[in-house]
């Protein structure tokens, strides 16, 4: 019986340490992609990807809020009309695509954008872009909202 007990032991132990890894931590790309979106704190859901088109590079993730008992995630696309970048290089971006993940089918236009967007590291298979006070706006029917992005995110290509 003390054998069948001290085995009983061990698998609780084993179940409850596999339980509570890492990745049920919802940090997609273990919480190492941080930004701020209006001074808000977001980590990216799942691994931020670039698309490369025939002379521009798209670039797109998916944000979800820190520290948020819902599910608050926007989608977030930018392109540039270059096909190879080196690191340093600031790159003069446009947004694609900032909504809400329920948005599904509304339309937006983006425009105004200051600040800066650079190509932080390069290597084979992913770029890194910090945003530098990166601005924009974007309008919905009459209305306009500004939306300031700072921190870096790591991309890989699809």
């Amino acid at each position: 019986m003390k054998k069948v007990f001290s085995l009983m032991l061990l698998f609780a132990t084993i179940s409850f340490l596999s339980s509570c890894s890492k990745d049920d931590d919802n940090e997609g790309d273990n919480g190492s992609n941080v930004i701020t979106v209006n001074s808000t704190k977001f980590h990216t859901e799942s691994t931020p990807t670039i698309s490369k088109g025939a002379n521009s590079l798209y670039f797109e993730v998916s944000l979800v809020q820190n520290d948020v008992d819902y599910l608050t995630m926007y989608d977030l696309g930018i392109r540039t009309n270059v096909t190879e970048v080196k690191a340093g290089q600031e790159l003069k971006v446009e947004v694609e695509l900032y909504q809400e993940y329920t948005d599904v089918g509304s339309l937006y236009s983006y425009n105004s954008f200051t600040g800066k967007v650079i190509v932080e590291a390069v290597d084979g298979n992913s770029i890194t872009l910090k945003y530098d006070n990166f601005a924009f706006n974007r309008r919905h029917k009459d209305k306009d909202s500004k939306y300031a992005v700072n921190g870096s995110i790591k991309y890989q290509y699809n």
